[in-house]
């Protein structure tokens, strides 16, 4: 296929605009010496490279001289400036021109090589008509230049999908995708044309088979590997492992489990986009639906296996176990309806896990919120404490687990209504804490003392955030923070600089503050055997554990 089209309107002579009287002389040369001129306005250029008039008069030099690619640099450089308006249209115009002659010898012997200057060309047309929309030249250039890409992208489809009947599956459907971009492109050149459309469709058609054909194959690979194919139970090795397509993400899963879902995965992609190509496909319609109840099975049954066995645990006491295994199973359950929604063996699934899941933490949750009013009783805070967080995390997953249940939302309410005081009275003793250790030097454990506040400040803020007093504390907090660690960044600065500009002496903050912590600890351990120790040791042994 021959491209003979000639760009006629290219040739005509990009004209100087009168910048300046001064130009009379480097127009008479443009037209004796069109090299010479291209040189003169060169210099210009370089000795003011931000001017747009100079610019692109130096363009429209090197173009009168054939040098295409320094008038391409020129203007490419121009189109990064601030144009006056009337500068516009004249610099895109030449641009489009510019890159189609760039590649105008390549269009013949290397069409890939040239289609991005075409495109470069096409869209510098585009826009130099949103600038001077009647412009006849602009508008007969850029109809030519379509029609060069419309004859090339054409050309590139038909060759890729020639190829492509002699591949193997895999790289076919490469050359095929290929193909029908480059078709779709030829037909947005030129939406009009039947032949465009005939083409474009025949080569869908193409992919679409190769696709069922690869569908085809992933399915039959899966069914080798899956145990509800072959109706055995599925190994112990599959158990207890969420569902994921990236077995690299799994180490511990089973291979051959993790291949079938992956490649189930694959045939059901390839036999929907296989549609997409071709409506009236029956063969990947009958494939797309075989594979879903294949793939919802399969993950069912993987379900109902992680199901039984977090039963299992959960009958020997093994909660946090049969926590996870309960919720890898709803995560399956959950996946086959998103594979088929109306499988009744998912949804009964789902159903008795979520049943499951709201009665264990319900019943986890009683038993650790009963320990922990229990110890608030001894006076005890410290140990009461992690066990009403507890009790409140699986109260909040037991209404995750049923939204419905009323007898729920009470037990989050009595949690919060402990916890609330509870956390900010500890965040008030560590604040205390912090403060003395401030006041006698210790900025380490003063540190320790402000970041233990400001856990406990903020976590009752967050229950409760009309809680003024640990808003106040939260706030006070975090101000003690921020003027430690401001003194002990500047401590680390002075040292780096006493200690010279040798980097291996030199002390980042985080080191420093391991110095600090250090220090305060061998002095802790000396006033431990002071008996003027000031401090209440069984509540500041509580905070650090907090």
């Amino acid at each position: 296929m021959k491209f003979t089209a000639t760009l006629l309107l290219l040739l005509l002579p990009a004209a100087i605009l009168p910048a300046s009287a001064a130009l009379d002389y480097e127009r008479a040369l443009l037209k004796s010496d069109p090299v010479k001129a291209a040189a003169e306005f060169g210099k210009k250029a370089e000795a003011s490279p931000d001017d747009p008039w100079i610019l692109y008069n130096a363009g429209v030099a090197s173009y009168a001289a054939g040098d295409f690619a320094q008038a391409d640099g020129f203007w490419q450089k121009l189109a990064g400036l601030k144009m006056p308006e009337e500068l516009k249209h004249r610099a895109w115009f030449q641009i489009g021109n510019v890159s189609y002659r760039l590649v105008q010898d390549q269009i013949e012997s290397a069409p890939d090589a040239a289609v991005s200057r075409l495109e470069q060309s096409r869209e510098a047309f585009r826009v130099a008509l949103n600038h001077q929309k009647n412009h006849e030249p602009t508008i007969k250039n850029l109809k030519l230049v379509e029609g060069l890409l419309e004859r090339i992208y054409a050309k590139l489809a038909k060759r890729l999908a020639e190829e492509s009947k002699e591949e193997d599956i895999d790289p076919a459907i490469e050359k095929l995708e290929a193909a029908i971009s480059h078709a779709r492109q030829a037909e947005s050149m030129n939406p009009a044309s039947p032949v465009r459309k005939q083409e474009r469709q025949e080569i869908e058609k193409l992919l679409g088979q190769r696709l069922d054909e690869r569908a085809a194959r992933e399915e039959r690979i899966a069914d080798t590997r899956n145990p509800e194919a072959r109706r055995e139970d599925f190994p112990p090795e599959a158990l207890n492992q969420p569902y994921v397509q990236n077995t690299q993400k799994n180490p511990d899963e089973s291979p051959e489990i993790a291949d079938a879902r992956e490649r189930y995965n694959k045939a059901l992609t390839d036999f929907q986009q296989a549609q997409t190509l071709n409506a009236a496909d029956q063969g990947a319609k009958d494939g797309e639906k075989r594979v879903q109840e294949k793939l919802a099975n399969f993950l069912t049954k993987a379900g109902q296996a992680e199901q039984r066995q977090a039963g299992t645990e959960a009958a020997q006491e093994n909660i946090e176990s049969a926590v996870e295994d309960y919720h890898q199973a709803l995560n399956h359950f959950e996946e086959a309806q998103g594979v088929k929604p109306e499988h009744e063996q998912a949804k009964k699934g789902e159903k008795e896990v979520r049943e499951a899941l709201e009665k264990l933490h319900l019943k986890q949750g009683d038993r650790m919120a009963e320990k922990g009013v229990e110890q608030l009783k001894e006076q005890q805070p410290m140990e009461a404490l992690p066990n009403l967080e507890g009790a409140l995390a699986n109260f909040e997953e037991a209404r995750q687990a049923n939204a419905e249940n009323p007898a729920i939302q009470p037990r989050i309410d009595r949690m919060k209504a402990l916890l609330d005081p509870l956390l900010t009275k500890l965040g008030q003793e560590a604040m205390e804490m912090a403060e003395g250790a401030e006041a006698q030097g210790d900025p380490g454990q003063a540190v320790e003392g402000f970041e233990m506040a400001e856990s406990g400040f903020g976590k009752a803020v967050g229950m409760n955030p009309g809680n003024m007093p640990a808003q106040q504390g939260l706030q006070g907090a975090q101000a003690g923070l921020a003027r430690l660690r401001s003194e002990m960044a500047r401590n680390a600065e002075q040292q780096a600089q006493r200690d010279g500009n040798d980097s291996r002496n030199q002390r980042s903050f985080q080191s420093m503050l391991s110095r600090v912590k250090e220090e305060d600890q061998y002095r802790e351990m000396n006033a431990r055997h002071s008996r003027s120790q000031r401090y209440n040791e069984e509540r500041d042994r509580n905070l650090r554990n907090w």
